[in-house]
């Protein structure tokens, strides 16, 4: 029997827009483009199992987990949910772990730039229309 790995991660909605008020107070302009980052990368999970074994191919694991520090436990456990035991382990370790708001910041946008890029060659898709069109 597999064991069931306990997700004790990620931020509640109101946590994050505490956190988000803290980083506001010091650089409005970063706070602003982190919660557009979170929001770009909440589409991730109209992957479907298929796209997100492509996009786990062209990414960096670890990068994607901090970028993911600071999204909700649902978005997490939904990308994640894929992925080996063992990859999981390190992803949450690294999800954990205290982070610089840059480097959080920096690590949401390289797998920005990453999606666009699957987007663009048509390895994935997170248009939530085209994921409900059956054709």
């Amino acid at each position: 029997m597999k064991k069931r790995l306990k997700y004790e991660y990620g931020h509640t909605k109101r946590d994050k827009e505490k956190v988000l008020d803290k980083i506001a107070i010091g650089d409005p302009k970063l706070a602003v483009r982190i919660s557009e980052n979170i929001d770009f990368l909440s589409r991730l999970v109209l992957l479907t199992r298929t796209m997100k074994q492509e996009f786990y191919r062209h990414i960096d694991l670890i990068v994607f987990a901090k970028a993911l520090r600071l999204c909700t436990p649902e978005l997490i456990g939904g990308v994640i949910s894929e992925v080996s035991s063992s990859i999981k382990i390190e992803m949450l370790h690294h999800i954990k772990e205290p982070r610089s708001v840059g480097e959080v910041a920096k690590s949401q946008e390289l797998i920005i730039i990453t999606i666009r890029e699957l987007e663009e060659k048509g390895v994935i898709h997170l248009c939530p229309i085209a994921c409900k069109i059956m054709v």
